[in-house]
């Protein structure tokens, strides 16, 4: 967040008008598990605005070696920044012969500078190499086969909130273009703050489309949104600076405000807590209390429950996306995929089976038969045909608790 208020302050040159871009950006930080995920793109946006700006061997040193930190905590990260700052690099190079080759070699030294950890890790572990490249291989083909939810388009109808967010589905791709195009037909005399700020927010923000509409939704729209908001912000002060131009300024800031109370803001737990407090009740998981609406409160007595039947020394295995599970009921989980979402072969399949038979995990609670089955179709025919169901208050409707026989 402070990388994107730095951006930003090349065209907000105010301390209130950065507060005021400041709450406007904070309510976007969503999902609030993923924060680190939404503000990545704002430390590449100031990167590529000092490279933008200085356009010498260091800024691309540097704006390099942003990506390739942020490749080395997100693969994904990595693939729009390698495109993104390419493209920058591309439009800011000058018309020499050489100029772009060489300017794009500083720019790679400068992410396998900020890569260095990962390759740290292949040449320390010999065997994390071949399980990295696994797992994209796995990632990469999983995203064929992987469902996407239909896009919320404005005309589609629903709730406020679903139209709203359908209208950024919509308008964020039209602005990008549009700035795309105005800063390409003037490429060789862009200069100045906002043509800065703007070339940086649209390079970066066309690639963070993908991920927008991979699952067309509020949590992966908010991931993806910092560009975009930061290049409203960019528009809203060029119009600002102009005493003629004032009211279109305070116009497009308005209708950020809007769409930010309407988007956005009611998806933070506290606001649905404050407009629903009869919907949440007080829980306690370990030594934390929580605050949780009663469906959680209901899952978590069913954790309790489960762990009760189960003795303290042995594993329990956990087929969901909620990791925490393990946390909670202080269990250790008996293989290493825990984040059992992606679609594995019949091979890895057959090996955690394997796992489970050397290591004599004698528990199992699936969360959703139907994910399950779509994910490792193979575990779930196993575990439904030669362990035993256990009934217990709570359990998962699409799913169930499970033993082998001899449990």
């Amino acid at each position: 967040m402070t990388a994107g208020l730095l951006a930003a302050r090349r065209v907000v040159r105010t301390l209130p008008g950065l507060v005021a871009t400041a709450a406007l950006l904070i309510p976007w930080l969503l999902p609030r598990h993923k924060r680190f995920d939404v503000v990545v793109p704002l430390a590449a946006i100031l990167a590529s605005v000092r490279m933008i700006e200085r356009r010498d061997t260091s800024s691309h040193i540097v704006a390099g070696a942003v990506a390739g930190m942020a490749a080395f905590v997100g693969r994904n990260h990595g693939v729009y920044l390698a495109v993104a700052m390419t493209a920058i690099v591309w439009v800011i190079a000058p018309p020499q012969r050489w100029a772009f080759p060489k300017r794009l070699a500083q720019l790679t030294a400068g992410a396998l500078l900020g890569y260095l950890p990962m390759l740290a890790l292949w040449a320390v572990f010999p065997r994390y190499l071949p399980a990295f490249v696994a797992m994209t291989t796995n990632v990469v083909g999983n995203l064929a086969s992987r469902s996407s939810p239909p896009v919320p388009w404005p005309w589609l109808g629903g709730d406020v909130p679903t139209v709203f967010l359908g209208m950024l589905f919509v308008g964020a791709p039209l602005l990008y273009a549009v700035t795309a195009v105005r800063l390409l037909r003037r490429r060789r005399s862009l200069a100045g703050p906002y043509d800065s700020l703007m070339l940086a927010a649209t390079a970066i923000g066309l690639p963070y489309l993908h991920h927008a509409f991979s699952k067309a939704g509020p949590a992966h729209f908010f991931q993806a949104s910092m560009p975009f908001l930061l290049l409203v912000v960019a528009y809203a002060a060029s119009a600002w600076q102009r005493s003629d131009r004032r009211a279109v300024g305070a116009a497009i800031m308005s209708g950020l405000v809007i769409f930010t109370l309407i988007v956005p803001v009611p998806e933070w737990g506290l606001t649905q807590y404050l407009a629903s407090p009869e919907r949440y009740q007080k829980a306690r998981v370990g030594e934390d209390r929580l605050v949780v609406t009663r469906v959680h409160e209901r899952t978590l007595d069913f954790f309790d429950r489960f762990a009760e039947r189960v003795p303290d020394d042995e594993a329990i295995l956990v087929t969901s996306n909620l990791v925490s599970v393990y946390a909670i009921m202080e269990r250790r989980s008996p293989i290493y995929d825990t984040y059992m979402v992606t679609k594995r072969s019949k091979q890895q399949q057959a090996q955690i089976i394997q796992t489970l038979d050397d290591r004599d995990v004698q528990w199992a609670l699936i969360m959703s038969h139907p994910r399950l089955r779509s994910t490792h179709p193979n575990l779930l025919r196993h575990i439904r045909t030669n362990w035993e169901h256990v009934s217990i208050r709570g359990a998962p409707s699409r799913g169930g608790v499970y033993r082998r026989p001899d449990a």
